[in-house]
């Protein structure tokens, strides 16, 4: 697809300096209740430092009070209590960000997460408990801590539900805690725990609000640069160059637009031909780089086209220094 053809498709855009360009987002999510965003790589300072600062707007000025995020639970609910005022253990962020063993465990012991933890605990400090915005974990990987301490929540608050907790401990006890072998004997016939499982969710859905609508999804997009990530799982970290997008991809053609930061809001009634875009993972070879098919069709989405920076400054606010990508 030829730029000239994404011309329409990508306006209309604004520049994007200070976190108050982010205002026709704002208007663009208007009232809907749950916010998406997604990022090319989960080790970019300029990503974690927009994230942030749309974060904060929907808390402060949408009434946001509940963040999601792709991270275990046990870990992140000790955040969660910290920014409510409830952990009296914890003297500040770095203490809390420090118990997050598992790898990667740059993508939240990093200063751009310490400094979105001080902000929620300096927000909730005034407010009621019912008004606190809380922070928790979504990931899958720490399944057996998840459960137990899903198990110690439900005993005090719900002891149906923690009753189906134990059928399903019960069910995975076989695998000693090893996700993997299950994953690979589920195929066998009588050996899978879908019905505790079930049973499970089905309680927990009946006790949450529903939330039936179009949710608004934000998206980080980048052409080069630089990004934090491991050559393979479990590897060190380091800090790695993001060679130029491969012509043709969505990164490439906004980059023909323009080579300044923009915000870009998609017409909901948007179609057209699949584009391939980057998606970098904690696992990254520049070398073998794979770019995926992004079909841009009834978008809801905002995409920005900036730089990618692995470098972890203290501040957590947009500034005019991310203006112009660097290495671009």
């Amino acid at each position: 697809m030829r730029t000239s053809d994404l011309n329409p498709v990508f306006q209309p855009s604004y520049p994007l300096v200070t976190s108050r360009d982010l205002d026709p987002l704002l208007e663009r999510i208007g009232e809907a209740r749950c916010v998406l965003l997604g990022e090319a790589s989960h080790g970019t300072h300029d990503y974690y430092i927009w994230r942030t600062a749309i974060t904060q707007r929907l808390i402060a000025e949408k009434n946001f009070r509940l963040l999601a995020v792709e991270g275990d639970w046990p870990d992140c609910y000790r955040i969660n209590r910290y920014i409510k005022g409830l952990d009296n253990t914890s003297q500040n962020p770095v203490e809390i960000l420090q118990t997050f063993k598992r790898w990667p465990t740059w993508m939240w012991g990093n200063w751009e997460i310490a400094a979105v933890v001080s902000w929620l605990k300096t927000y909730n400090t005034t407010l009621s408990p019912a008004e606190k915005t809380g922070f928790y974990g979504l990931d899958v990987y720490s399944l057996w801590e998840s459960m137990e301490a899903m198990v110690a929540y439900l005993e005090e608050n719900d002891p149906v539900a923690a009753r189906l907790v134990h059928e399903a401990l019960a069910c995975f006890e076989p695998f000693g805690e090893d996700e993997q072998r299950y994953a690979r004997e589920h195929y066998f016939p009588g050996v899978s725990c879908p019905e505790p499982l079930t049973q499970l969710l089905r309680q927990i859905r009946s006790k949450v609000p529903s939330f039936d609508h179009d949710p608004e999804a934000v998206g980080f997009s980048s052409y080069q640069g630089t990004v934090r990530a491991g050559k393979r799982w479990a590897a060190p970290a380091e800090v790695m160059t993001v060679p130029a997008a491969q012509e043709g991809s969505l990164e490439h053609a906004l980059h023909q637009l323009s080579d300044l930061n923009r915000l870009i809001i998609f017409p909901r009634n948007t179609s057209g031909e699949p584009l391939p875009h980057r998606a970098i993972g904690v696992v990254y070879e520049p070398e073998r780089e794979r770019f995926w098919e992004l079909c841009i069709h009834k978008s809801q989405s905002a995409v920005r086209c900036l730089c990618l920076s692995g470098s972890y400054p203290g501040s957590a606010s947009p500034s005019a220094e991310h203006g112009r990508p660097q290495n671009s």
